[in-house]
């Protein structure tokens, strides 16, 4: 599903990447934005109610951390996506 998204990105679905911006340069899904934790919640303006929000870390446990701070700020379409990581090793698999 998430490779699908990739290849045929929606407008109504975002990756959001939560990592730190560092981590993100040196990998990351292709079509995600990155907003790092510590700044994702200065940024909400950024990030329409209406959107899907697909969320990823290293470990999934960002993630998690960042779903509740939207959630109290009034977002309800997101879910947590879980590592990154794993994404990362899908992909280069299937670009080999």
């Amino acid at each position: 599903a998430l490779k699908t998204l990739v290849d045929q990105p929606r407008a109504d679905i975002w990756i959001i990447d939560v990592r730190p911006a560092e981590a993100y340069r040196q990998g990351h899904i292709p079509t995600s934005k990155n907003f790092p934790s510590g700044q994702i919640m200065d940024r909400l303006a950024e990030i329409p109610k209406s959107q899907y929000l697909l969320l990823v870390c290293e470990t999934g446990g960002r993630a998690q951390m960042v779903a509740k701070k939207l959630e109290k700020a009034g977002y309800t379409r997101f879910m947590n996506g879980g590592a990154v990581s794993r994404y990362l090793e899908a992909f280069s698999k299937k670009n080999q």
